[in-house]
């Protein structure tokens, strides 16, 4: 009875696994699809990009898929990718979201794109 019970774990354990891979394979491609559509519905609302925009938002968030969207966070390297820093008045915060990361539970299917602060730690001190 022991044997079957944890025969019956591993096999649940393996499907959801399987099913998060597949949803990943299925689902990233269209990702960057979704984002164009996003910027489209926000420059033009009047021809039924918004609609279209919605509509795929739903699908991917019935889907499972959450959006990273870090800016003012701290940068976190699991979840994000730096690809330019600026100056600022705070050490390794997201000042930019260059494009959203999504997860789908606790698997990362796209890093956030960011631009993180970095502050200017070789400051010439000014001598009175």
């Amino acid at each position: 009875l022991a044997d079957y019970q944890n025969l019956e774990k591993r096999f649940w354990s393996e499907r959801e696994r399987l099913e998060t891979e597949i949803y990943r394979k299925v689902i990233t491609p269209f990702l960057d699809i979704k984002d164009d559509i996003d910027a489209a519905s926000n420059f033009d609302k009047q021809n039924g990009i918004d609609l279209i925009a919605r509509k795929m938002n739903d699908v991917i968030t019935k889907l499972g898929v959450e959006p990273i969207n870090p800016e003012g966070k701290p940068f976190e390297p699991e979840i994000m990718e730096c690809i330019s820093t600026e100056e600022g008045s705070e050490h390794n915060m997201v000042t930019k979201v260059h494009k959203k990361g999504y997860r789908l539970g606790t698997s990362l299917l796209r890093p956030a794109m960011v631009t993180v602060s970095i502050t200017n730690l070789h400051k010439k001190e000014e001598t009175p």
